[in-house]
């Protein structure tokens, strides 16, 4: 799975560590982020318990693709194929205008990415004058779900992030959701599949 993140949000990465076994047992668990980033912590868990860490917080000052890797360290495991999950994560310019870029020409509505998601997904579209612009989030029966802009945008382009919540930040059952552009006499839909 791929997770998206604004440029120096800070993010605090967490995992959920299980124990399979059939005693207590401790477990030393390390979180890395691209080259830069590593935290470790230690839980003691009995048979059949979970438990959430949560680690330090990772700042995303660069853009890029990060490698994420999550590991569980057990004296005698017997099954290291399941101590280790590796994602991978993308920082984007800062939500708003990407400098970089110029005006574009026309208006348009880019693929949701990533799609599927589980954490947050980014929708990246184009506005080619000054309009009322609004970007809202729907279910797959057409309920508006939720708004992520609505108001005048001037000439540039933008990335909205979407969390999988809806307007009073409950979370969204798995399940395709369209994501709707209307800006001027310019509409355009796409479709996103939340996997949690």
């Amino acid at each position: 799975m791929t997770d998206t993140v604004d440029t120096n949000a800070a993010v605090a990465p967490q995992a959920v560590v299980r124990n399979f076994g059939t005693s207590q047992e401790t477990f030393l668990t390390r979180f890395t982020i691209g080259a830069a980033y590593t935290d470790t912590m230690t839980v003691t868990l009995a048979a059949g318990l979970t438990d959430t860490l949560v680690f330090a917080n990772w700042v995303a000052d660069s853009v890029g693709t990060f490698a994420m890797k999550c590991s569980t360290e057990l004296a005698g495991d017997t099954y290291p194929g399941n101590d280790a999950v590796r994602e991978s994560i993308v920082v984007y310019p800062l939500s708003g205008i990407e400098e970089d870029k110029g005006v574009p020409r026309a208006f348009s509505l880019d693929r949701a990415a990533p799609n599927p998601f589980g954490g947050t997904t980014a929708i990246r579209y184009a506005i080619p004058r000054l309009t009322p612009a609004r970007l809202s989030v729907y279910s797959a029966t057409g309920a508006l779900v939720r708004g992520l802009q609505n108001g005048k945008l001037g000439p540039g382009y933008y990335t909205a992030t979407w969390n999988g919540r809806d307007g009073s930040g409950r979370l969204l059952p798995s399940g395709i959701y369209l994501y709707r552009l209307e800006a001027g006499n310019y509409s355009a839909t796409g479709k996103v599949l939340l996997s949690r």
